[in-house]
C-alpha cells in the first residue's frame, strides 16, 4: 500500500541501523544538521534505548516516508493506509471514550504522532465526538502546516466531524467551549513559543520547560487530561496508541501557600507535573522517538534516571521563586478576565 519506491528506499536503507557512528555523508543526504552538541544528545537517546548511532538516521528517514506517503496519497487511500498501520488493541480505545464529559488527550511529539492522531480522530469522529486538533498555525510554526494538508484531504466539509483550530486567543475561546460541550481536543504540550512563558517539571532524569496552558484549559472547561503516546512498533510503519490515566485538574486542591501564590497556579503546575511523569512512563527510556530529546542536556555520559516526584512543600517553594513566574499569557495561564474576554470573541471556522 505504500508507494513502491519509498517501500525500496526504506528496505535499501535498513543497514542504516547498524551504524555505531556518526556519518557526514549520511546527514547530508538527509539534510541533517548536527552539531557536537545535537550529536551528543542523539547519542545519548540512542543509548537510553540500547541502540546505535545509525538508529536515529534510520528513525528519520522513516519520519520522511511517513509524511511523503501521506502527501502522495489521495484521500481513500491514504484512509487505508492509516488504518493498516495502526495496531492498537481495541480494548485500549476505551481509554478515550471520557463518558461524554470534555477531553485534553495530551500527545507529545514522540514516534508515531502523525498518524497517530489521525487515528484518535478518525475513530472518536466516528463514534460521533466531536474532535478538534489544536495547535500552533503554520505561520508560526512551518512544519504544523502538513496537519492542515491532511485535515484539507481527509476531512474537507464542515460536517465532518474533525476540525482544525490554532492556537490564538479566538482559538483558545472555541477549545474551552467545545471541551465544555464533551468535545475531544488533541493538544501537544511539550512544545512553547517563549521560555519566558515555562515553568521546569522532572522529565526523564532532568527538568523540562512545559506551559501549564493544558492543565488550565482542563480546570476552566471541567475536562479531563488523557496522555497518549504514539507508540512505533518494529522497524516499519507500524505503531499503537498508548494512553495513561486520566487526570482531573478541576478536582485537584492547593495546601497552604505563600502569600499571593494563586492556588490555581499550584493545581495547574500539579497537573502539568502528572501528565509529564506519565508521558515518560509511557515512552520508557526511548527517547530516540521523542523529537526535542535534546533538550534534556547533560554530558554524554549523563545518568538518564527518574526523579522522584516533587513535595507538596518543594512544588510551594518552587512556585514562590520570582525567577520562574512567567508574565500572564493566554497559552500559559488564564484569569476569569481572559476567559471571558475569549468566549465573547467570534471564532472563525476557516
Amino acid at each position: 500500500m505504500v508507494d513502491a519506491p519509498i517501500r525500496a528506499l526504506l528496505r535499501l536503507a535498513a543497514p542504516l541501523r547498524r551504524m555505531r557512528r556518526r556519518n557526514g555523508l549520511v546527514e547530508r543526504l538527509l539534510s541533517l544538521d548536527l552539531d557536537d552538541a545535537g550529536a551528543a544528545a542523539v547519542a545519548r537517546a540512542c543509548a537510553a534505548g540500547q541502540r546505535p548511532f545509525g538508529a536515529f538516521y534510520h528513525w528519520r528517514l522513516r519520519q520522511w516516508a511517513t509524511v511523503a506517503c501521506a502527501g502522495r496519497m489521495p484521500a481513500p487511500r491514504l484512509r487505508r493506509w492509516f488504518a493498516a498501520i495502526d495496531r492498537t488493541p481495541l480494548a485500549r480505545w476505551r481509554a478515550f471514550d471520557g463518558g461524554g464529559r470534555g477531553m485534553l488527550v495530551a500527545t507529545p511529539h514522540y514516534g508515531a504522532f502523525l498518524p497517530g492522531i489521525v487515528s484518535l480522530a478518525h475513530h472518536a469522529s466516528a463514534a460521533g465526538r466531536q474532535v478538534l486538533v489544536f495547535y500552533d498555525p503554520p505561520g508560526r510554526h512551518d512544519s504544523n502546516a502538513v496537519f492542515d494538508a491532511i485535515h484539507r484531504k481527509l476531512w474537507p466539509t464542515a460536517d465532518s466531524g474533525v476540525r482544525i483550530v490554532h492556537n490564538t486567543r479566538a482559538g483558545i475561546g472555541e477549545v474551552l467551549r467545545a471541551l465544555r460541550l464533551g468535545a475531544l481536543v488533541v493538544i501537544m504540550p511539550d512544545v512553547f513559543e517563549r521560555v519566558e512563558d515555562t515553568f521546569l517539571v522532572p522529565f526523564h532524569g532532568g527538568l523540562r520547560n512545559v506551559v501549564l496552558g493544558t492543565a488550565t484549559l482542563a480546570r476552566k472547561s471541567g475536562a479531563v487530561i488523557v496522555p497518549m503516546v504514539a507508540q512505533p512498533l518494529a522497524e516499519g510503519f507500524d505503531f499503537e496508541l498508548r494512553a495513561g490515566p486520566a487526570i482531573d485538574a478541576g478536582a485537584l486542591r492547593a495546601p497552604a501557600l505563600p502569600d499571593e501564590t494563586p492556588p490555581a497556579l499550584y493545581t495547574d503546575y500539579v497537573a502539568t507535573a502528572q501528565l509529564f511523569a506519565s508521558i515518560e512512563s509511557l515512552m520508557g527510556g526511548d527517547l530516540l522517538y521523542w523529537q526535542y530529546h535534546a533538550s534534556l542536556g547533560g554530558g554524554a555520559d549523563a545518568p538518564l534516571r527518574t526523579l522522584p516526584p516533587l513535595a507538596d512543600a518543594e512544588v510551594a517553594a518552587l512556585l514562590g521563586d520570582p525567577a520562574l513566574q512567567p508574565p500572564r499569557s493566554p497559552a500559559c495561564f488564564l484569569d476569569e478576565e481572559d476567559i471571558d474576554l475569549m468566549e465573547a470573541t467570534p471564532c472563525s471556522t476557516a
